[in-house]
């Protein structure tokens, strides 16, 4: 015969309350708990007869023009696809519109830039500042400060604290302070800015340091090209929208 002890934990009674802390736990005061509102997901519904009762909402993480075509019906799961401009690097044109499926937009922002192309970016840009320098365009300011000016430019160290000083008052970029600084600082720091826009690194340059090849694409390998859609090229957000309404209604009666 087994000398095993039965526990003096109480099991649970058939038909009994609910108890706290599982099986064999105190009754739980005031019979089964009901579920309360936040237990239930409420989602919502479109059909034939119904519309979508949603408002439009913008997203700062997709930067330049969008919009959405929902697709549902038959006994298929719906289908939601964004059109957008190029996201990230891709070989398209900025004007040109690609259509992706929303769930993989996020894909691509995640995608934007490589670490790799990110540093070669930094480094063309130092290259360009120091060719700028280097014809005599430009100086720095001082040691403590990394703001660069017009070659023609008068010291101008306490003009510029004074007018980073104000910016920051403003509650606008350091970068601004060129708004906040007097006319004549102000048209040399332009000057200056103007040269660094219009300059390009050197063909030497670019041949010791080519570009990293790098596309932003879609799809969980990264194997998904952004395709442009040639009948939307070059058009607006309006003309888009309208010209996709076009292609599912067909042309107006004659």
């Amino acid at each position: 015969m087994s000398d095993a002890k039965a526990s003096s934990a109480p099991g649970p009674r058939a038909g009994g309350a609910p108890t706290e802390g599982g099986q064999g736990g105190v009754p739980r005061k005031g019979g089964p708990r009901k579920s309360s509102a936040r237990d239930k997901v409420t989602r919502s519904k479109i059909g034939p007869v119904r519309i979508l009762d949603a408002d439009w909402s913008e997203d700062s993480t997709l930067k330049g023009e969008s919009f959405v075509v929902w697709l549902g019906g038959g006994k298929t799961a719906p289908q939601q696809f964004t059109f957008h401009r190029p996201i990230g690097e891709t070989k398209l044109e900025g004007n040109q519109w690609v259509a992706t499926p929303t769930g993989e937009i996020g894909l691509l922002l995640e995608r934007k830039k490589s670490e790799d192309l990110a540093r070669w970016e930094r480094r063309k840009d130092q290259a360009i500042r120091a060719s700028v320098l280097a014809k005599g365009l430009g100086r720095k300011m001082d040691s403590d400060h990394e703001v660069w000016v017009h070659k023609d430019a008068p010291p101008i160290g306490p003009t510029v604290q004074a007018a980073m000083a104000a910016a920051k008052a403003a509650k606008a970029k350091e970068s601004e302070w060129v708004n906040h600084a007097d006319q004549a600082v102000r048209a040399s720091e332009l000057q200056f800015r103007e040269a660094l826009r219009n300059a390009k690194p050197s063909a030497e340059w670019l041949g010791a340091n080519p570009k990293p090849s790098f596309e932003t694409r879609g799809g969980p390998l990264m194997d998904r090209p952004q395709v442009a859609l040639v009948h939307l090229g070059g058009l607006s957000l309006a003309a888009a929208k309208d010209k996709v309404l076009g292609q599912l209604f067909g042309p107006p009666p004659s």
